[in-house]
């Protein structure tokens, strides 16, 4: 699991059964070592991917704080050969424009 998807899940959190239960999930993958994080090299390669699509889709302000999330997904996931599964399809279509990963969308 990308440490952005816990930070996102934590961040999303609205009462302390929900944080506890996201606990158990960190835990969980952390005691299998199947926590990876966004290195260096993924933080510039994201920037760069933001600044293209914001190139091509003239997007909003808040846009590239908004979506560098999701790239930063995308990029661990590409790393170690996971799919990303969301319901946030429209975004992660835009990213594959730039970025070759697997994608499932739900």
């Amino acid at each position: 699991m990308s440490a952005v998807v816990v930070e996102e899940l934590y961040a999303g959190a609205l009462d302390a059964p929900s944080g506890k239960l996201i606990d158990k999930l960190f835990d969980a993958f952390a005691n299998l070592g199947r926590l990876v994080t966004p290195d260096a090299a993924d933080w510039q390669k994201a920037g760069k991917i933001v600044a293209k699509l914001g190139q091509t889709s003239g997007f909003e302000q808040k846009f590239p704080a908004r979506i560098t999330h999701d790239i930063l997904i995308a990029l661990t996931a590409r790393k170690t050969g996971a799919r990303v599964v969301t319901g946030n399809t429209r975004d992660f279509i835009r990213i594959r424009e730039f970025l070759d990963f697997k994608m499932h969308g739900t």
